[in-house]
């Protein structure tokens, strides 16, 4: 593993506070590297998240992103190490705050993507069914749910694709330097925008007046006010089923507790 832009020898430290899909790094006390897990491979593409780095690597809504590589069959990625940058979870949400992630979001749908740039396709019944089948499931309840969503999913058809993120949750938008900024495009692909709408939703708010004033600022009109409570149904049942696929794979608590939070939304 090398890196173009660091001069040997490599001192990597390991930090205790990793991300739940990658492993994270500070290199010679200068740099930010995120290497992806071995169990991600169920569920990510890493030539696409390779592919969507490239594009996005230097976009203003994005932290700079130095290198990015695919060695051992897993994901490299280089960017500076800011000492003082905070996120989402860091702050308290307000209207302001929520007006420029907005911004954030929907500058990420206006970038312009070529047939060449080789981005994959949200396909939402393939995904369904890759993440609900992870794991096992005789729970009559979620299993009546996803019979519900693949119903809808055939009959939908958004109004237009565009590049999405896809896990918008709040330590994915960081801020520096009097500057919001959306990072880690591990999920990301050419999707329907409600979806995105969607997962900030479902993953970051809480109160109910912060999610009506998120959708307000999209401008939805009632017919895809509805095809995002969808989606965000359809996203708590991927993402309870991703959840207990790694729990029981890692045993670690933390995803216990996103399965437990997420079947808790499916079932209310």
């Amino acid at each position: 593993m090398k890196f173009t832009a660091v001069e040997l020898p490599y001192n990597f430290q390991n930090l205790k506070d990793h991300e739940l899909t990658n492993d994270l790094f500070i290199l010679n006390d200068t740099f930010f590297v995120k290497r992806s897990k071995e169990i991600t491979k169920a569920f990510l593409n890493l030539t696409n998240q390779l592919n969507v780095i490239q594009i996005l690597r230097n976009q203003p809504f994005s932290l700079p992103i130095l290198e990015a590589q695919i060695t051992e069959d897993k994901l490299w990625v280089l960017m500076p190490y800011y000492h003082n940058l905070t996120t989402l979870s860091d702050q308290q949400i307000t209207k302001e705050i929520l007006q420029e992630l907005s911004q954030l979001v929907q500058q990420l749908h206006e970038v312009e993507i070529k047939a060449t740039d080789n981005i994959i396709k949200w396909e939402p019944i393939k995904q369904l069914n890759l993440y609900c089948n992870l794991i096992e499931t005789n729970n009559t309840a979620i299993n009546d749910i996803r019979t519900d969503l693949e119903t809808w999913v055939k009959s939908y058809q958004p109004k237009k694709i565009v590049l999405c993120h896809n896990d918008l949750v709040p330590n994915n938008f960081v801020y520096h330097e009097n500057k919001w900024y959306l990072i880690d495009w591990d999920f990301t692909t050419l999707n329907d925008p409600l979806f995105d709408v969607a997962s900030f939703a479902s993953e970051t708010l809480k109160a109910k007046a912060d999610v009506e004033y998120w959708y307000s600022l999209f401008n939805l009109s009632e017919t895809e006010l509805v095809n995002v409570q969808t989606w965000v149904k359809y996203q708590n049942l991927i993402w309870y089923h991703w959840a207990m696929f790694l729990y029981q794979k890692t045993k670690n608590k933390t995803y216990e507790t996103i399965a437990d939070e997420k079947l808790k939304m499916l079932l209310a």
